[in-house]
């Protein structure tokens, strides 16, 4: 009596859709062997059909055996695409305190390509940058072809509120003298500044001026 070897084919093997995900699945057959032919999966000895569903990425081993006692294992490894992740690629924060000029971009790596981008801030922009932005917090959400999804939350930070200070007055000697000394300085907005003095261009110190008023004005390296 000849006996035949036995073949187990994989018919069929699908990979995860996302990473971590339970949809995998595989379809193997068995053909030869001698009479009838059991098999059992190593990874859980209830399992009795040849294919197997709603797996997660791993490798799954098949050991078959027919009545006269010929034996074959074989494994299957099913895959699953990268962790879908996005990452801040620019950053570019509003000129002013309360100005809506920010600008946001991200980058996506991982899953199965071809991604559709949905920010927090407006259903319009619908790719990876985002701009017209004040200070504040964005979400931008990330779905690839095969819907697996992810999500970051950014902080967009702003400059703080630019004032003009005085914090230095030495005032005339006397009444008519022009010896009289203001400083002046910046706090907040973004550095380098420029000092006016009653509209007239000079640094922070005001010096060797007589009795009035004077008004000063202060602009940041934003305008």
């Amino acid at each position: 009596m000849v006996h035949s070897g036995i073949i187990v084919s994989k018919d069929v093997l699908d990979s995860a859709s996302c990473f971590n995900s339970s949809d995998a699945s595989c379809q193997l057959s068995v053909s030869g062997g001698t009479g009838a032919v059991k098999y059992q999966w190593l990874h859980d000895a209830s399992i009795n059909r040849l294919s197997l569903n709603n797996l997660k990425a791993g490798i799954y081993s098949l050991a078959v055996e027919d009545d006269f006692g010929c034996r074959d294992t074989v494994s299957v490894e099913l895959g699953q695409p990268a962790p879908l992740r996005i990452s801040i690629a620019e950053i570019d924060t509003p000129s002013c305190s309360g100005s809506s000029n920010g600008r946001l971009k991200v980058q996506v790596i991982g899953g199965n390509g071809l991604y559709d981008y949905l920010w927090s801030v407006n259903s319009g922009f619908t790719n990876s940058e985002v701009s017209g932005l004040k200070a504040g917090a964005y979400t931008v959400y990330v779905k690839d072809f095969k819907t697996c999804q992810d999500s970051l939350l950014i902080n967009l930070p702003g400059p703080s509120i630019l004032k003009a200070l005085i914090f230095q007055i030495d005032s005339v000697s006397c009444f008519s003298d022009s010896d009289a000394v203001v400083i002046g300085a910046a706090q907040g907005g973004k550095a380098p500044y420029s000092y006016f003095w009653n509209q007239t261009n000079l640094t922070s110190e005001l010096r060797g001026v007589g009795k009035g008023k004077y008004l000063l004005n202060v602009v940041d390296a934003s305008g």
